[in-house]
């Protein structure tokens, strides 16, 4: 999947109410995320969920601990 459209899902997903759209856009998030070593525009993604109004996704978002360069990032997720 390209970023753009990788992004026009996290979009849609993050516009729908419900907690399933909101877990499932913040796991493609931290896939994507984890496979490009958290470069950019990933940390800034993360922190517009951690302003979520779906507190599911938004719980989330608050435990991730993005990595130092080079170390994996922890998220107590699936």
């Amino acid at each position: 999947m390209n970023d753009s459209t990788l992004m026009a899902v996290l979009d849609h997903l993050a516009g729908l109410s419900g907690s399933v759209p909101g877990l499932l856009a913040f796991w493609l998030l931290h896939r994507e995320a984890l496979d490009v070593g958290w470069a950019d525009p990933w940390p800034r993604r993360l922190a517009v969920w951690r302003e979520h109004p779906d507190p599911d996704g938004r719980e989330r978002a608050l435990l991730m601990e993005p990595p130092e360069a080079g170390v994996g990032a922890h998220v107590p997720f699936l």
